[in-house]
């Protein structure tokens, strides 16, 4: 089930999605983390890991993380966040997309992995 946190700008949904995937274990496979946000670009997914402490397993820019996961299969373990998805269908549309509907759940804060 896909859980949509929806705010306006500095109001805390990246933090909640730090708290969360600090809540993953380490693991064997791709990606290593049970847990992961993936970002808009590099620059972001660098700046969450310095401002935050992660590492490289837990956050990942949108082009690694797409380019990385071709042919690797399913992982059913794994759980994935997107930071900032407005920006990324921004890149993929080549326009900003003012009305995206989904189905799913309002997220209400980090649980145990």
């Amino acid at each position: 089930m896909t859980l949509f946190h929806v705010t306006d700008r500095g109001e805390g949904k990246t933090e909640a999605l730090v708290n969360w995937v600090k809540l993953g274990v380490s693991e064997n496979g791709f990606p290593h983390w049970s847990r992961v946000i993936v970002t808009h670009n590099e620059h972001e997914a660098e700046r969450l890991r310095k401002q935050y402490n992660l590492t490289k397993n837990q956050v990942w820019a949108w082009d690694y993380w797409v380019a990385r996961g071709r042919g690797r299969g399913s992982n059913s373990h794994l759980q994935v966040a997107v930071d900032n998805v407005d920006i990324i269908l921004q890149g993929l549309l080549h326009a900003y997309p003012v009305i995206v509907t989904a189905t799913g759940e309002k997220y209400e804060g980090p649980t145990s992995a």
